[in-house]
């Protein structure tokens, strides 16, 4: 392909998206005029600047709204196009042409030069552009699946290619055209425009061999911005909101179901148009739902829920002292422990499960030793779930939240934890130096004469510490009865860190009573985390946080108040118990957001 790759670098250029493309090796000139967009260019790692500012609401905002600012249409919010994540790029790249493509080596070496982009905290720290390493990446990754695709006539064939295998010169111009036709309808996800039909046929005249034609066509389709993005044309613009068209909304539901392209029933539902109708994608979400893909898509949920793609991420855990060890082995509980909660939450939200009984079921899917003998039953043998043994249940009396590192769990560090996870709320950082202010809490002779919790509430319970550490701290306290690896305790020992069973400091008896402020305008008596676990089932923070939780991971969006009219429905359908959270999952999908997009 020497002739096209003289230049040495190209531009992506289709419906207005453009960013360079160092050393990359196929034509990637499209233009598609339809629509005009932000362009894109080399290293951005912000959002364009076609958003206008929005105010983010508070889950109390969101939850005493109720129908108040619903009596008229809902403000919807700007969406960006959102960007293909690493998994996404592997889906895409695995259903378009096979799994055999995707396990290639030089294809997998090619991916292991993408960083992992799969997991964030908050939807804001999703980077919808890509810097230098990412486009890279997707250059190698072109590359190899191209080479891979024309040395191999059974990938070829089944991505449009079948023709090559009787072309000749009197048939070859056709060949090509079919060829570039219906690759393009698979890679972007919709029938290609003339004028990218045009550009993808400069490769065709270019002079080169038939190998190099066709992985430059190829190429050129995996590097373009309709591949990479969801990038919707739309049909028409009107106040700055944009309709979205049957292939639009065909890859948007199968994006946000399957982290995948659609399938051959939404592509010819597309290529109708009946997917434009409410009915079918009713009917078609509920079918998306039964593929195996939505249930990775609800594990993912569930490590995102809880915190799992942040740095509050679950913790390694204690190797000493033996005694509080007891024989488990630290680093598999805690890979069980990940993997455990997944299961739980997938079997739970697929048999109906109610946001009440993520909280509150006895069910348990542990299926080592270690995990089991914590939760209170013998290791789990079948897809059938055991129950948990007396006072634990549903995730919170799961350690997923409360494991810690040291010996000593962290009541702060637990606070933190839960109160970004379940409130919706964020903390920040101490002050510089707020560690070495006042009282040393390190000293053995303090520490013999008292608990873990007062010495906390002797450190931070007055001046500019006390703001935060008035909602942190109450919520570790009351899950005090928990060690470091979740099972139940009536005393803590206290020991110097890292050290031997000979290395105990001191012995105390746990108060796990609080007072827990949620920063909106609720607030929990509780004693333990059994209690905690009741009323939060029941309150309105924990609903509307779960429901913000639940839009931010299929949006890929931080929610805003021009949400709000959404958000109160999807937070009334978590809060009935005759509806299950799978039903808040489909209410999002299938709301306005479908089928209609605000560009400013």
């Amino acid at each position: 392909m020497k002739k096209i790759l003289e230049r040495g670098a190209f531009i992506f250029m289709t419906a207005g998206f453009c960013f360079t493309c160092v050393g990359c090796n196929a034509i990637t000139e499209f233009i598609s005029p339809e629509i005009e967009n932000p362009s894109i260019t080399e290293g951005e790692t912000t959002s364009p600047s076609l958003t206008k500012e929005e105010p983010k609401s508070s889950v109390s905002q969101v939850s005493v709204l109720l129908d108040k600012q619903c009596k008229k249409p809902a403000a919807m919010a700007v969406r960006d196009s959102v960007r293909l994540n690493k998994l996404q790029l592997g889906n895409a790249i695995r259903d378009t042409f096979g799994e055999a493509t995707l396990n290639a080596e030089a294809v997998q070496a090619a991916f292991a030069k993408y960083p992992n982009d799969v997991d964030f905290e908050t939807a804001s720290q999703f980077k919808i552009m890509f810097d230098q390493t990412k486009l890279d990446a997707v250059n190698a990754i072109a590359h190899a699946v191209g080479e891979f695709v024309a040395s191999n006539p059974l990938t070829l064939a089944s991505v449009g290619g079948g023709c090559f295998s009787g072309i000749t010169n009197a048939t070859a111009e056709a060949c090509y055209h079919e060829f570039i036709l219906k690759l393009g309808r698979l890679v972007l996800r919709r029938p290609l425009h003339v004028p990218e039909i045009l550009n993808l046929k400069k490769v065709v005249s270019a002079g080169l061999t038939q190998k190099e034609k066709v992985m430059g066509i190829t190429e050129a389709l995996l590097q373009s911005a309709p591949f990479l993005f969801q990038f919707e044309m739309g049909t028409s613009l009107k106040s700055e909101i944009l309709t979205l068209n049957a292939f639009d909304v065909a890859s948007r539901l199968s994006f946000l179901i399957l982290d995948s392209v659609p399938d051959a029933t939404l592509s010819q539902l597309a290529d109708s148009g009946e997917i434009l109708k409410p009915a079918v994608q009713r009917q078609q979400v509920d079918r998306l739902f039964l593929d195996p893909r939505a249930k990775t898509k609800i594990r993912r949920f569930a490590l995102y829920w809880l915190g799992q793609t942040s740095n509050h991420a679950m913790p390694s855990l204690p190797t000493s002292p033996p005694s509080l060890v007891a024989g488990l082995d630290p680093v598999a509980l805690r890979t069980e422990i990940l993997r455990e909660v997944q299961e739980y939450v997938e079997y739970e939200i697929f048999n109906g499960a109610t946001f009440k009984d993520l909280l509150l079921s006895t069910r348990s899917f542990a299926r080592t030793d270690d995990l089991a003998s914590i939760y209170g039953h013998s290791k789990v043998t079948s897809s059938a779930p055991a129950q948990m043994g007396a006072g634990r249940f549903g995730v919170l009396l799961r350690p997923i939240l409360t494991a810690s590192t040291t010996s000593t769990p962290s009541s702060i560090i637990r606070g933190v934890r839960l109160y970004s996870r379940l409130f919706c709320g964020s903390l920040g950082s101490p002050p510089a130096g707020a560690e070495g202010a006042g009282i040393d809490i390190t000293e053995p002779e303090i520490i013999k004469k008292y608990s873990n919790r007062t010495l906390i509430e002797m450190k931070t319970g007055s001046g500019t510490c006390f703001n935060c550490h008035s909602l942190a701290n109450p919520l570790g306290f009351a899950f005090g009865t928990m060690d470091s690896f979740g099972r139940f305790r009536t005393t803590e020992k206290i020991y110097k860190f890292g050290g031997a069973d000979s290395d105990l400091i001191a012995t105390h008896p746990i108060d796990s009573s609080a007072v827990i402020l949620t920063g909106h305008n609720e607030k929990f008596l509780v004693n333990g985390p059994q209690d905690f676990a009741q009323q939060l089932a029941n309150s309105q923070i924990g609903p509307a946080c779960f429901s913000r939780h639940m839009y931010e991971f299929l949006q890929v969006q931080e929610e805003s108040m021009s949400d709000s009219c959404l958000m109160n429905e999807v937070i009334k359908t978590v809060q009935d118990s005759n509806k299950g959270v799978l039903e808040a999952f489909k209410e999002i999908i299938l709301s306005s957001y479908l089928t209609q997009k605000r560009i400013n």
